[in-house]
């Protein structure tokens, strides 16, 4: 399994299991039937290397992801949407930071280790006025070795 594939496949896991939400992939927002809210997607982005040992061969890096959390009831308005994106951020804070996400163990064969993940901002949110459907975006990193 590539080192992505993992992060993707362990991360998921164990949020599906913290919140019990349903798992979408990163769509807009209107595209997500009501039954499936609260849900979240989960991908990678770029990567960085960052260190490099005497050969030149890269040996650490990091790698951004990004969750984006999909959350409804049609009873909101400014103030309820805003508190009900706080509550989301936080549990989205608490299962990185605390942390209750552990990253995947190393396996025989893998040319990789994922040390950790930590969280590198949050989007700015827009509330349109009767709007039912509403994201949160985060972005986070993960740090890897590679062997």
């Amino acid at each position: 399994m590539t080192r992505e594939q993992n992060f993707l496949t362990s991360f998921r896991n164990q949020f599906i299991v913290y919140t019990g939400w349903n798992r979408v992939p990163i769509l807009p927002k209107q595209k997500i039937p009501h039954s499936y809210f609260t849900a979240f997607g989960l991908e990678c982005g770029a990567a960085k290397y960052t260190q490099y040992d005497l050969t030149g061969k890269a040996t650490r890096g990091e790698q951004a992801f990004l969750i984006t959390i999909y959350f409804t009831n049609p009873l909101y308005l400014g103030d309820a949407a805003e508190t009900k994106r706080s509550d989301a951020a936080m549990i989205v804070e608490h299962f990185v930071n605390d942390p209750v996400f552990a990253p995947p163990v190393v396996i025989p064969g893998d040319t990789y280790r994922i040390d950790q993940a930590q969280l590198s901002g949050v989007d700015s949110s827009r509330y349109i006025p009767g709007d039912t459907r509403f994201t949160l975006v985060i972005r986070g990193r993960f740090f890897f070795t590679l062997f």
